[in-house]
């Protein structure tokens, strides 16, 4: 369960582990700091195959906890929430090997996918 009242939210169903999560942490930082009350979600969606994630009332902490999870929304399946293996190149999305035989797209490993971002 989110902890959290987001104002929009567009994330794919496979994200929902990772974004209750991504939640429970923060709620436990933002306690810790005496924030929670004044901590606002205003938008949480997929875009470009990663977490987005729109707030009002974070701290550079709960940036930190945001960032680390973004990166982890990038190698999960975004159908089933498995490790992602693959990434589609048209609408960019990842997947798990199981899941991107549903797909209509073009795909390519992650790690290549990846590789070409770092050089």
């Amino acid at each position: 369960m989110i902890a959290f009242d987001i104002l929009e939210y567009e994330c794919p169903e496979g994200w929902t582990k990772l974004v209750n999560d991504l939640c429970a942490e923060l709620a436990l930082k933002l306690e810790e700091l005496g924030l929670l009350n004044d901590y606002v979600v205003l938008q949480a969606k997929e875009k470009f195959g990663e977490l987005r994630w729109y707030d009002n009332g974070g701290t550079d902490e709960t940036d930190e906890i945001i960032r680390k999870y973004v990166e982890f929304s990038r190698f999960t399946c975004c159908e089933c929430g498995e490790p992602a293996e693959y990434i589609t190149t048209g609408y960019i999305s990842p997947y798990c090997e199981k899941c991107i035989d549903n797909i209509d797209d073009t795909a390519t490993s992650i790690d290549e996918y990846y590789k070409c971002w770092e050089e």
